[in-house]
């Protein structure tokens, strides 16, 4: 079936069979001749057109490894992502370059011994020379001449015991720290007890940041 319209009075006509019929327009009366039929258009199966994104869309991304681990000790992690600790995290995505750094410093120990004897030592070498003194001073009560001496010598021991474990409360460390340098030239130091963790998380950042120069 084609349909078509009547070229004198343009009402919509339908008829079927092969093309070059003749009949009779139902408005106007007149004889008109079925046209025949027009071939497809390639354009009517060509896609329809898309906008294009932006050139900006497609910038280039440099390498994710933020899955690969250079280094865990189950305390440190370095990856590709950043340097962890705890639950402390630096990113490394703006770091540049890693250094070394040591200090020594004086490091006051905390234990309940050490406070214990400063505690003993103190009282003793101040209490008993004064108890001593009392009671050679007076030497009419039986034995406090020789009472009096004995406390006048236990109380040295005492002032050796405060002075020992005074100084052993506090002793010299080193500490081990590594320097991150970010693009804008800032440094933020993190320090470590041991060398040896220090030095396998500067290696690790060292093979993340590349060769130095």
């Amino acid at each position: 079936m084609s349909a078509f319209s009547c070229p004198n009075c343009r009402t919509q006509l339908a008829a079927e069979g092969p093309t070059g019929q003749r009949l009779f327009c139902p408005t106007c009366r007149q004889e008109v001749e079925t046209p025949p039929e027009r071939p497809l258009s390639l354009e009517a199966f060509a896609p329809t057109p898309t906008a294009l994104p932006p050139a900006d869309a497609f910038r280039p991304r440099r390498p994710r490894r933020e899955e690969d681990v250079y280094y865990d000790d189950g305390y440190v992690q370095v990856t590709g992502d950043g340097l962890f600790i705890g639950d402390r995290r630096y990113p490394l995505r703006h770091v540049v370059d890693v250094g070394e750094l040591d200090e020594v410093r004086e490091e006051r120990q905390k234990s309940h011994l050490l406070t214990a004897g400063i505690v003993v030592g103190c009282l003793g070498a101040l209490y008993l020379p004064y108890v001593g003194l009392a009671m050679l001073g007076d030497p009419t009560v039986a034995n406090n001449v020789a009472v009096g001496l004995l406390l006048l010598l236990l109380a040295v021991p005492c002032l050796v015991l405060g002075v020992a474990c005074a100084l052993r409360s506090s002793k010299k460390v080193t500490e081990h720290a590594i320097v991150l340098i970010d693009h804008a030239g800032s440094e933020e130091e993190i320090w470590f007890r041991g060398k040896e963790r220090r030095d396998k998380v500067f290696a690790a950042l060292r093979e993340i940041l590349g060769p130095k120069g």
